[in-house]
């Protein structure tokens, strides 16, 4: 790769003057912890490689009174090293288990998030804190929530090399203008009701995720009763997925094992799962047992009492 084609712009707006010049072309690489490894092996090729990890403006953390505000080139070990913790526990207790050094040193959140595969954590985690992605183009910025950022997304991904058995890489909706510029968390209501939790099983320790499930809930006032749940999975399809029919199913539902898990037995409805490393009907029943695991220890943390 020559000089000219890997660029380090010094600024968010000469990332979008380059997007408008080479529009498709144009490959943004951040912490690389997913495209390289696809480059290397020929599933990507890059004709113009552009670097955002050195725009101070993408590499900030803003904490305010409503939301904390994450830039996009921002990296795991950044995250981690930050008061973000204090807010979003789950966040931070999910990186945690995220790769190795390398990758929590490299990997950032934007990444992620824009490379679309479907078998990273931090994406159905992002869909229980209620978090909104800022996108930027020349013609100013729209906000999307992760869960939105896929499944409305109509342009194919086309994946060029001989790794036939690769989970494959989810159509993602921003278009060949724009970047992600930040992802935004809101607050917590702190009122003692609210509860979250990720786990997930993986084919060997710090290896690839066979299933992950996220899940947040806020319990009735007198913690007896689910008032509303988000459910986020990883690894289950070909797309960052979340469990419509489960949420439904888990509003007004006593917190019970029993009720909950009655709840979790529609998730068969909601996903259609893969056959990367295991039979569908495996993960399937994986995806089941993490999801009412998950969905308890939530109600606990919650201050529920599981019955």
């Amino acid at each position: 790769m020559s000089e000219q084609s890997y660029r380090f712009p010094d600024s968010i707006e000469e990332v979008k003057r380059i997007l408008d010049r080479h529009g498709e072309e144009v490959t943004i690489v951040s912490g690389g912890q997913t495209l390289l490894p696809l480059v290397r092996d020929g599933t990507v090729e890059l004709d113009h490689a552009v670097d955002i990890s050195r725009i101070p403006a993408l590499t900030r953390i803003e904490r305010r009174a409503e939301k904390t505000v994450i830039g996009s080139a921002v990296t795991y070990r950044d995250i981690l090293a930050s008061e973000v913790g204090d807010r979003h526990s789950m966040l931070l207790e999910t990186i945690e288990g995220i790769g190795d050094r390398q990758v929590r040193s490299l990997g950032t959140i934007g990444g992620a998030l824009a490379s679309g595969e479907p078998a990273l954590d931090i994406i159905p985690v992002l869909y229980c804190l209620d978090a909104t992605v800022v996108i930027g183009s020349s013609d100013g910025t729209r906000r999307v929530d992760v869960g939105a950022l896929y499944r409305n997304a109509t342009k194919e991904t086309e994946l060029r090399g001989p790794r036939e058995d690769y989970i494959g890489l989810a159509p993602v909706e921003i278009d060949s203008s724009e970047i992600i510029e930040a992802i935004e968390i809101p607050a917590t209501n702190d009122d003692g009701h609210h509860g979250e939790d990720y786990r997930k099983q993986t084919n060997v320790a710090g290896g690839w995720t066979i299933s992950g499930v996220g899940t947040s809930v806020s319990l009735s006032p007198t913690r007896d009763r689910i008032d509303s749940a988000r459910v986020g999975l990883a690894a289950v399809g070909q797309t960052g997925a979340s469990a419509p029919t489960v949420e439904t199913a888990l509003e007004g539902t006593p917190t019970t094992m029993q009720e909950i898990t009655k709840s979790v037995e529609q998730l068969g409805a909601d996903i259609d799962p893969t056959t990367t490393f295991v039979t569908s009907q495996y993960r399937l029943q994986v995806t089941k047992t993490l999801t009412s695991r998950s969905i308890a220890e939530a109600v606990t943390r919650a201050g529920g009492e599981l019955e």
